[in-house]
């Protein structure tokens, strides 16, 4: 969970004003497969989904409460090169 100001227009000048606080809760979940057989060493495709809640101020920002992504992965060779001084 994570509180943040909420969106609301303060009046200038006005210091003892209520601070407001938005709320969203969220919860990703995901999985990367890597390939090796394609040749290409550190290759991976992969999938999230997050679900989230929001306090009712920032429905309209966030939209619906979920959201996925679908990526390739690429990350070097994870053996280090070789230095010759």
């Amino acid at each position: 969970m994570k509180e943040i100001f909420g969106l609301g227009v303060h009046p200038a000048g006005l210091l003892n004003h209520p601070r407001n606080f938005s709320k969203i809760n969220a919860f990703t979940i995901g999985y990367v497969r890597e390939l090796p057989w394609l040749g290409w060493d550190g290759l991976g495709i992969g999938a999230d989904i997050t679900l989230h809640d929001t306090s009712q101020d920032l429905v309209e920002y966030y939209g619906s409460p979920k959201s996925y992504h679908v990526f390739l992965r690429w990350h070097p060779s994870r053996v280090a090169p070789v230095h010759i001084h």
